[in-house]
């Protein structure tokens, strides 16, 4: 887009993604009971106040939802949103996650909740749907992916309404397909074979810098 000749251009995939696919397994939840994963990132802690506030309403309109959070691993600042959590009437039904691995919440979740955070495109990857939560600044679908088609929302009863169909199998699968070109422009090709693409590349390159040092 910006003057680079397409020859000097690969599209290889993200390895790290491989290893997301490879390292878990999709458990089964009950159409009813729509499992959540909310990821948030460090940015302001009114935000991520309001953002937690937001997802909690969501959370009590649905009886048998459950909601993991997970914070952020190099940020500190958590304090008020924990409160908020504690404070809230559905507070059984939430955990928080601080310093565990990602690909076992992305596999147990439904559907992923962000604001503004890359955990978009890691749920992509592992083929979780993605709703973005508005908090009163430019989102990840505004700004990161727009090509993606993430739908967005800013208040409770739409979150809720979102959310729900998707614990239903068949309903994350449609919700994955119409959105498919824009997911693989987003995250790359998700056949697991990103490694060995770069490695094909290096290798290649490897041969031609030894052809051009031999001797005519």
């Amino acid at each position: 887009r910006h003057g680079t000749p397409a020859p000097c251009l690969a599209v290889v995939g993200n390895p790290r993604f491989d290893g997301l696919q490879r390292n878990g397994a999709r458990t089964a939840s009950g159409v009813e009971a729509p499992r959540m994963l909310l990821a948030l990132s460090p940015t302001a802690v009114d935000t991520n106040v309001r953002l937690v506030s937001l997802v909690l309403e969501a959370l009590a309109l649905l009886p048998s939802a459950k909601l993991i959070v997970k914070l952020h691993p190099g940020y500190r600042e958590w304090g008020s949103v924990k409160k908020v959590i504690t404070e809230s009437p559905v507070t059984a039904r939430v955990q928080v996650e601080h310093h565990c691995d990602l690909a076992p919440l992305l596999h147990w979740a439904d559907v992923t909740l962000v604001h503004r955070s890359t955990v978009a495109l890691d749920s992509l990857a592992v083929k979780t749907p993605v709703v973005v939560v508005g908090a009163g600044e430019p989102t990840v679908a505004e700004v990161d992916l727009p090509e993606a088609g993430l739908p967005s929302v800013s208040d409770a009863p739409a979150l809720a309404a979102l959310v729900a169909p998707l614990a239903d199998p068949q309903e994350r699968e449609a919700w994955l397909d119409c959105r498919a070109p824009g997911i693989e422009r987003a995250v790359g090709p998700l056949d697991g074979r990103a490694a060995e693409r770069i490695a094909d590349l290096l290798m290649a390159d490897a041969r031609v810098d030894r052809d051009r040092e031999s001797p005519s």
